[in-house]
């Protein structure tokens, strides 16, 4: 997938996660600290690509890039794996637990980086996301840059702004459906 496909999937997954989970960040999604978050579930996207030299993610973070490339890590290998994300995270962890950056941030770099593995397994090459197990885990296919992934992108752009139009409150999806609240009279 593109870095654009990576990023706008890692918003939709993180507006899916807050609005299944309505406590889960108590904030407005569209509120001055919901712009903390944005950027970093965007960067947390773009973090397994750290291993393809010249990907967007790379030429931001080039000496990080640097180290991974010079350690011979190959691109869908160790970082687009569950153990690549722990690993790659335990900085922005160790930030978070030393008050240098809020939760909200180190949230955001997570649900990021688990939407990359998501969307990666959307496309035929999968990824090993039980790295050094070699096994690839492969869902569904939309190849990178095709038509399909146009659509696909497409198709999540207006799922998001949907869900950010849900959060102004002028529709609102989680209460389409019947009715489920039932009162009932005790004599």
């Amino acid at each position: 997938m593109t870095y654009q496909t990576h990023s706008i999937f890692g918003i939709l997954t993180m507006l899916v996660i807050t609005k299944s989970i309505g406590s889960f960040f108590a904030i407005d999604l569209l509120s001055l600290e919901a712009l903390l978050l944005y950027p970093a579930v965007i960067v947390g996207a773009l973090l397994p690509d750290i291993d393809i030299e010249n990907s967007k993610i790379s030429s931001n973070l080039k000496p990080i890039a640097k180290i991974i490339n010079w350690l011979g890590f190959k691109h869908r290998g160790l970082t687009h794996s569950l153990l690549g994300g722990i690993i790659l995270n335990l900085p922005f962890y160790a930030l978070y637990r030393y008050d240098l950056i809020p939760k909200i941030i180190f949230t955001g770099l997570v649900i990021g980086y688990l939407s990359h593995l998501l969307a990666d397994m959307l496309n035929p090459t999968g990824v090993p996301l039980f790295y050094p197990f070699r096994k690839k885990f492969s869902i569904f296919i939309i190849p990178t840059s095709s038509k399909a992934e146009a659509v696909f992108k497409a198709g999540i752009t207006i799922a998001v702004i949907v869900l950010l139009v849900d959060d102004l409150g002028i529709i609102n999806i989680l209460k389409w459906g019947p009715n489920l609240n039932v009162n009932i009279k005790r004599s």
